[in-house]
């Protein structure tokens, strides 16, 4: 059965496309920030950590810059330092982006999140040349799209195990967290939400009543 669940949607069923599904490769990826005490390389491969965590943003998406606070928050949890890599990758168009917000990295934004929020660098941010990487992603969810706040984890091996729809810096669903220490642990993730059920009732259609028929024979007589 194809899986129900959409773009928008924050509920991810145990039938999701992509689980299982191989990641698509980061060596297309030119990131372009690295956080402090974070030593730059030329490539970020999944299998350097036990778990890689793509996030989708945007520098032109100012509602996603709470959430990539959240990510960075994500990545410097002691549990997490060592065995995980989380990834921004831009979904701007133009290169430029990134650098102005790389710029921005720092400032204080009173204006954004629940009490204002100091935008964050704490994860390797990325242009995603030709949208590469996106359009792997999205190819394995089969999403018409793929937006900002988007984020899936990826195991050592390259496979897809759990991805997750942020909002404003929250994540609604509230399993990310969970299924992340399962892949650092090697563990199962947790299936909790069945897709639901299926209409399998027929259509009936209705007996045409004569009369109407013939009054639509004689509008398309007139034309």
């Amino acid at each position: 059965m194809a899986s129900l669940a959409n773009e928008t949607s924050t509920t991810i069923y145990n039938n999701d496309k992509c689980f299982g599904m191989k990641a698509p490769s980061l060596a297309t990826l030119d990131v372009m920030h690295w956080p402090e005490g974070v030593e730059p390389s030329t490539e970020i491969k999944y299998a350097d950590k036990k778990a890689t965590v793509i996030c989708f943003w945007a520098k032109t998406h100012k509602g996603n810059y709470p959430t990539i606070c959240t990510w960075s928050d994500m990545q410097e949890l002691d549990r997490f330092k060592d065995t995980v890599q989380f990834v921004g990758v831009a979904r701007d168009m133009d290169q430029a982006n990134v650098t102005k917000y790389m710029g921005k990295i720092g400032e204080f934004k009173a204006e954004l999140g629940a009490h204002g929020i100091t935008i964050s660098g704490g994860i390797p941010l990325a242009y995603d040349p030709g949208f590469q990487v996106n359009m792997g992603f999205k190819a394995c969810t089969t999403f018409k799209s793929l937006g900002v706040d988007n984020a899936f984890i990826v195991d050592a091996e390259g496979v897809v195990q759990w991805r997750g729809l942020f909002n404003r810096g929250a994540e609604p669903s509230g399993q990310f967290m969970t299924q992340l220490e399962h892949v650092v642990k090697g563990e199962p993730i947790d299936l909790l939400n069945d897709p639901p059920a299926e209409d399998m009732t027929p259509a009936v259609e209705e007996a045409a009543d004569p009369a109407a028929a013939a009054g639509i024979a004689s509008l398309i007589c007139d034309y």
